[in-house]
This record gives C-alpha cells, structure tokens and sequence, in this order.
C-alpha cells in the first residue's frame, strides 16, 4: 500500500497515483481537504482502484462474517445506556 504525503496537492495526487499505480493508497490530508471538504483532524483519505475494489469487499464481508470486527465500525458512546450515580439522586431528593 502507498502512502503519499505532501503538503499540497493532495487529491490529484493520492486520486490519480491509485489510478496509475493499480494500488490502494493513504494520506494525510492537505489544507485544501479540510478547507474545501471539511476533513478533520483524525481522518485520513484512503483511495482503492477499480480493479482492486472486488478483494477489499471481499476481504471486510469475511472479517464481518467471522465475528472478528464489524465495518463500519459502531460508535459505542452512542450504543451504551448512560447510567447516573446514585448520589445524584439523594441531590434530587434533597431539593425538594
């Protein structure tokens, strides 16, 4: 896998370079990627060519179908039920 990473110039270059190479490649966004397409700071760009995109689907359904890891990946502070300190109930009780 290529990794590109310039400082400048960044989408034409991880786009065409994955086009032209036949590899999957990853870089870190430029300014221009989180000034025009909102990129923040823990994301990365990740491009796959056509002909390789077969094998990666390939590859994810079977990591999912063996239970190891599931894309995409949940947000587990969304999943979990948020449980409040029994202190702060006898607060609650107090104030009335």
């Amino acid at each position: 896998m290529n990794s590109i990473s310039s400082g400048r110039y960044g989408c034409s270059q991880w786009l065409a370079g994955s086009i032209q190479s036949g590899e999957c490649t990853y870089m870190i966004p430029d300014p221009g990627e989180r000034i025009f397409a909102g990129t923040q700071d823990h994301e990365i760009s990740f491009a796959i060519p056509w002909n390789r995109i077969d094998g990666i689907v390939r590859g994810l359904n079977h990591v999912r179908k063996s239970g190891a890891y599931r894309f995409p990946v949940p947000n587990m502070g969304l999943l979990s039920e948020p449980r409040i300190p029994e202190s702060y109930f006898s607060i609650v009780s107090d104030s009335r």
